[in-house]
C-alpha cells in the first residue's frame, strides 16, 4: 500500500482512525468468519467475557491481531 495520502493523515488526525484500510481479500475474511460460526454453531453465541479478548480463546484470531497489515498500514 505504501504511504497513507495527505487526505487520509488529516483524517486520521482529526478522528483518532483512518479506515477502511484494506488488510486481506475477501475470501480469507470469509474464512475467517466462517470459523468464528462454526464455533458458535457446535458451542453457542460467545457472550459475555468471552466476547472480549477473544484472541486469547483463538489461536487463530490472535494471529489476525499479530498480521503484519493490521499493526502497519504499511504493509498492507
Amino acid at each position: 500500500m505504501g504511504r497513507l495520502s495527505e487526505a487520509a493523515i488529516a483524517r486520521y488526525r482529526q478522528h483518532g482512525y483512518y479506515a477502511p484500510i484494506p488488510v486481506m481479500s475477501a475470501d480469507k475474511a470469509a474464512a475467517i468468519r466462517r470459523r468464528l460460526d462454526a464455533h458458535e454453531a457446535s458451542h453457542g453465541v460467545l457472550k459475555g467475557s468471552m466476547r472480549h479478548k477473544s484472541h486469547l480463546l483463538f489461536t487463530w484470531l490472535d494471529s489476525l491481531i499479530r498480521h503484519p497489515a493490521i499493526l502497519d498500514a504499511s504493509k498492507a
